[in-house]
């Protein structure tokens, strides 16, 4: 169905701007053009049904022609975030049995492993499939769209599969909710190996909007475009909002801006009546990869007595507490990770929470997990690293709210042998930047 809309809209309207990106218009035909040739690609590689196929890139717009034509080809795209280390990257490998990777130049020489056929997007001309067509696949709603890592507990991350039918559910029940036009504008500053970035292509293909697309969140940048586009609606985590609020053209966005969507990590009472002072519409959401995006949320201004809330269910999602766990069910929940592990009926979400007399939702946070700035990170992932250097004795790690994070994790170091500097630039080498924690204090060491 994705791409038939996709296969449509280039019909019916191929000049319209499906997405603006640097600085770039590309219209539902250049895109359709471009998907067809990935098609073509694959096919004369020999990339086949069920194949999974790790993309691992740093242009939004070849991610999303890879992805797409994935879809087509009834490959599996697990799509992986362009900051990660080679270890992340061999680590991913023992878990997952990656058929192909599809990479950059710039990136290749991050993926150390030999026995796996990796292919640049620099070579991947359109024109290496030749001029025929390329061989359409039965459309099937409850095929895999994609495969997102998600925190586990246990230090290993989970592959979330949602299907192109868990995202279809997913886009209906926000619809419900924020009632998209075909003339909004959305402004894209979430990265698409996320759900939340991801989830805005394929609402902006379900409901015809335009989409400026970025891949970095900077908070000036991303203010001049919302006046220069007059974006309509925009999606943030919390940090993001916190330093946009800071600018001093955001009194003037309002006049433009006619929803904020904001999710990802905890949001402090002071910085939505922030917002609310500065007239910013804001919808608070909650939700995660598990469940195709978004399953519950409230416009605070409407409701300001439930705001440190994160809202009712959408449509079709239910929720119950068990043991102070949140439940989850509907038909948006994907079905199963990549390990075979099923996902029918409730799934526990771990986040702890409760359910007030008016169907509100409050949620306290997520056990063995931080949220820091949008991201979740695993506590114990973040410990095992720490703790394998030989100069570290013993490590404790503490969350703790944070107005501008969200959460923020600091890691108490018993060593008297490494100092922070050391201990950062080593951490880089291993883990995402996002996951080395905001803070350090050494016990017994020489800081």
């Amino acid at each position: 169905m994705i791409n038939q809309i996709l296969r449509d809209y280039s019909e019916s309207r191929p000049e319209d701007i499906f997405i603006n990106y640097n600085n770039h218009n590309i219209t539902y035909g250049d895109m359709a053009y471009a998907v067809e040739g990935r098609i073509k690609s694959m096919q004369a590689l020999n990339i086949q049904k069920g194949a999974i196929v790790g993309i691992y890139l740093g242009d939004s717009l070849n991610l999303l022609e890879v992805l797409f034509a994935c879809i087509e080809v009834q490959a599996h795209p697990l799509i992986i975030p362009s900051s990660s280390t080679p270890k992340e990257i061999e680590d991913l490998n023992s878990s997952v049995d990656i058929n192909y990777f599809i990479t950059d130049w710039d990136r290749s020489k991050n993926i150390k492993i030999k026995n796996i056929p990796t292919f640049s997007i620099e070579e991947l001309s359109p024109g290496i499939g030749g001029c025929a067509p390329s061989l359409i696949c039965k459309p099937n709603d409850n095929q895999i769209a994609c495969m997102l890592l998600t925190s586990g507990t246990t230090g290993k991350p989970k592959i979330a599969q949602i299907s192109i039918q868990n995202i279809i559910e997913s886009c209906k029940s926000w619809d419900a909710r924020i009632s998209f036009k075909n003339d909004d504008i959305y402004l894209n500053c979430l990265p698409l190996h996320h759900i939340g970035g991801l989830s805005i292509i394929f609402r902006s293909l379900l409901y015809g909007f335009k989409i400026i697309l970025v891949d970095e969140f900077k908070k000036d940048d991303c203010i001049n475009k919302i006046i220069q586009h007059k974006v309509s609606l925009i999606s943030l985590v919390p940090t993001m909002l916190s330093r946009l609020l800071k600018t001093r053209q955001i009194v003037e966005v309002h006049e433009v801006l006619r929803a904020i969507i904001l999710s990802g990590s905890y949001c402090s009472t002071a910085l939505l009546q922030d917002a609310i002072n500065k007239k910013l519409n804001i919808y608070k959401a909650y939700g995660m990869t598990e469940s195709s995006s978004g399953i519950a949320g409230f416009w605070v201004k409407d409701n300001l007595e439930y705001i440190e809330s994160v809202g009712t269910p959408h449509n079709n999602i239910n929720f119950k507490i068990a043991n102070n766990h949140i439940l989850i069910k509907g038909p948006a929940i994907i079905g199963s990770y990549y390990n075979g592990e099923k996902l029918d009926g409730w799934y526990d979400t771990y986040d702890r929470g409760y359910i007030n007399s008016d169907g509100f939702l409050y949620v306290f946070g997520r056990d063995g997990q931080a949220i820091s700035g949008g991201e979740n990170i695993d506590i114990q992932e973040v410990k095992n690293i720490i703790a394998s250097h030989p100069d570290i004795k013993d490590v404790f790690i503490q969350t703790i709210k944070d107005e501008e994070w969200g959460e923020k994790i600091v890691a108490y170091i018993n060593s008297k042998t490494i100092d922070e500097d050391k201990l950062k630039k080593w951490l880089k080498t291993l883990i995402s930047n996002h996951k080395i924690p905001k803070e350090f204090i050494f016990i017994n060491s020489v800081n």
